[in-house]
């Protein structure tokens, strides 16, 4: 029976390993979700890596350019971030300047800095809800086109990272702050192994699908120069 006892103590060693690294793993996890959550202000790479900490899985589209037909033809539009959570797909939008925010429900803003801010002048901004809205259409139209076998839903999301932010009116739909925005999404997230399991197989068919009908910056933008060539 002697033998039994290194084998033993290797399994425990094994097991005392994986602990500890779960364990560790789990500690990281929580100590870079309180970093960024006490960040000044968050980029667009930041706040998908706080979300994707959140929730997990592949999550996220990054800088890819999709048809959308006008009458002129067929032109590539850039959406910079896709957020898919199954049948639920995000059109995210980051906002991360300070100061206060009026017009909110207009195609412009403006935007009136902190007394403290080193820029003191008011500047007048491009809507990213507007934006996101614009997108958000051109991704709905594209799976409309392709039959989705499916109900899905396509919603512009803008979150607002930066701490120095403020609304001169309450918040409209499809504007988050950043804990309001990860409330929103925990309410899709999967809560079993098995919805979490369904959840992968959708994202990965809209994966699918939106690496097949879109195009890299480079690719798009030599598309869309050509058309407009050819209508001259």
């Amino acid at each position: 029976m002697g033998f039994l006892v290194p084998i033993l103590m290797c399994l425990a060693f094994i097991f005392v390993w994986i602990v500890l690294t779960k364990w560790i793993v789990a500690f990281d996890r929580r100590r870079t979700k309180k970093v960024l959550l006490s960040s000044k202000r968050l980029d667009m790479k930041s706040m998908a890596a706080l979300i994707y900490l959140y929730f997990g899985g592949k999550l996220f589209l990054y800088s890819r350019w999709f048809p959308k037909r006008s009458p002129a033809g067929t032109v590539y539009r850039e959406i910079p971030c896709v957020l898919i959570f199954g049948k639920k797909i995000f059109v995210l939008e980051v906002c991360s300047l300070p100061g206060t925010f009026h017009n909110t429900e207009n195609e412009t803003w403006t935007v009136i800095p902190p007394a403290d801010y080193t820029k003191k002048k008011e500047v007048q901004i491009k809507s990213p809800l507007f934006l996101a809205n614009e997108r958000a259409t051109i991704l709905k139209e594209l799976l409309e086109v392709l039959s989705c076998p499916f109900e899905f839903s396509v919603e512009p999301m803008v979150i607002l990272t930066d701490k120095d932010h403020r609304c001169a009116y309450p918040l409209r739909n499809g504007l988050y702050t950043v804990s309001d925005a990860i409330s929103h999404l925990a309410r899709f997230a999967p809560r079993t192994k098995r919805d979490r399991k369904k959840m992968k197989k959708i994202n990965g068919m809209f994966f699918a699908l939106f690496n097949r009908y879109s195009l890299p910056r480079r690719s798009a933008i030599a598309r869309n120069n050509k058309m407009r060539q050819k209508k001259k």
